[in-house]
């Protein structure tokens, strides 16, 4: 992000992704681990559908890593950043999308919840969701 962007620009690249992964979670939470759209999980005392659940967890988290990454390390010196800032929000953002949906199923639908496939649903979806939007979805934007 540059600092001659307007901050329409600048909300439109930290919102996209976010919001195409949280959908690309919604599909594959629905085809690939059959969940039931019209179930409810109880989420900070509320029944929330599970769609909104599964795509609020991974559309925050990846929220948070773009947050991250633009309004916190860019602000850092070049001195403390050093090269690895390039690849923070490639793990930052897979990690963080994994682990929510991990805790979403295991403390939201049940105890003995398949770690690997909820991990894998948030991790895949963040990373997907980002390369469609880098990719498809910038261009119409």
């Amino acid at each position: 992000m540059s600092q001659n962007d307007s901050l329409m620009d600048k909300l439109k690249q930290e919102f996209t992704p976010s919001l195409v992964s949280a959908g690309v979670a919604i599909a594959g939470a629905t085809m690939l681990l059959n969940v039931d759209l019209s179930a409810k999980y109880p989420l900070f005392g509320y029944n929330l559908p599970s769609y909104v659940a599964i795509g609020g967890v991974v559309g925050g988290s990846v929220l948070a890593s773009e947050l991250v990454h633009d309004w916190v390390l860019e602000k850092l010196p070049d001195s403390v950043k050093g090269s690895w800032i390039n690849y923070e929000n490639r793990i930052l953002s897979p990690v963080l999308a994994g682990a929510g949906t991990y805790l979403l199923f295991k403390f939201g639908v049940s105890n003995d919840t398949d770690a690997v496939n909820s991990i894998l649903l948030g991790s895949g979806s963040a990373v997907v969701g980002k390369y469609v939007s880098d990719t498809f979805v910038s261009k119409y934007m």
